[in-house]
């Protein structure tokens, strides 16, 4: 994925956005968004937050600790107090002129930890000692430090630096590792071609000639394929969450540890494919059912 997507949220239908992926991982924190909220980058296809891995903050997986472990939550409740950027004044008290006037008005959030709002206290007392003794500029000085001390906190707990990789080329020849994210392709021949690990995701390539292509590793998330010709081509360990590929031929393709979560398989042909370890999560199968949570190597029945 490009090191700055941007991303949509929807929360009890209304869309916002866009944002990094340090305000989502942010809000996450705050709880403004839930893990079953969704995101998007285009607008159309919406996935819950909890399966865009990269949104979710580390400390909230718990990759090292476990979720539940007390160090874990020790560092989430951290985590959270540093990106709290509010004070404990009372907003709903404050009159329409005062300075809180205006700010997400309306929203309201879960019971807070008591040490989430004692450090929030602190930082009140310091703006409220701070506009005493200090002229209004230094006191908006203090105010900045403070909310940006607080941001960089978060991101340095929650930062993965990006991987490199080439921009975009829609001209780019087949080769291993080619980026064709977001480029229009539709019924191109790249039959026989080595797109190991290449990057095409969010791109038309609906009517395509893959036949016997080396797919294996890349990340086709969102892609277009449907009508596609994918026979006997090498799919394993690809990422193919959100992918359509309706109407596609994938007879004899090798799908083992491809994730084909909430992907389109409605009327593709699946004759002799291997499907031993792939991720099936809300993926329309071919008979358009929707596969339920937790169907890997094979569709469990979910809901229509």
């Amino acid at each position: 994925m490009q090191a700055y997507t941007l991303w949509y949220t929807r929360k009890n239908g209304e869309v916002r956005g866009p944002f990094p992926r340090a305000v989502i991982a942010q809000y996450l924190l705050l709880k403004r968004l839930i893990m079953a909220d969704e995101v998007s980058i285009d607008q159309k296809e919406w996935l819950p937050i909890d399966v865009v891995e990269e949104l979710v903050p580390a400390v909230m997986r718990g990759d090292l600790t476990g979720p539940d472990s007390d160090d874990n939550q020790a560092q989430l409740e951290l985590a959270r107090r540093n990106a709290d950027e509010r004070l404990a004044i009372d907003r709903r008290k404050q009159s329409d002129t005062s300075a809180y006037a205006g700010m997400r008005h309306g929203e309201r959030r879960a019971t807070e930890p008591d040490a989430v709002l004692e450090h929030r206290k602190l930082k009140t007392e310091m703006f409220v000692e701070a506009r005493k003794t200090l002229p209004t500029n230094t006191i908006l000085a203090v105010v900045i430090v403070l909310v940006i001390a607080g941001a960089l906190l978060m991101l340095a707990l929650n930062y993965t630096p990006p991987p490199s990789e080439p921009a975009p080329d829609c001209a780019a020849a087949p080769a291993p590792g080619v980026n064709w994210s977001n480029c229009a392709l539709q019924g191109a021949r790249f039959d026989h071609s080595n797109l190991q690990q290449a990057l095409i995701r969010n791109a038309d390539l609906s009517g395509s000639n893959l036949w016997s292509a080396n797919l294996q590793g890349a990340d086709l998330a969102f892609t277009n394929l449907s009508l596609a010709n994918l026979q006997n081509a090498n799919l394993q360990n690809t990422q193919l969450m959100g992918t359509k590929l309706n109407s596609s031929d994938l007879t004899g393709a090798d799908l083992r540890g491809a994730d084909l979560s909430y992907a389109d398989l409605s009327g593709a042909n699946l004759a002799d494919v291997s499907l031993d370890g792939a991720k099936l999560d809300q993926t329309v199968w071919i008979d358009k059912n929707i596969c339920a949570r937790g169907s890997v190597g094979q569709c469990l029945a979910g809901a229509r």
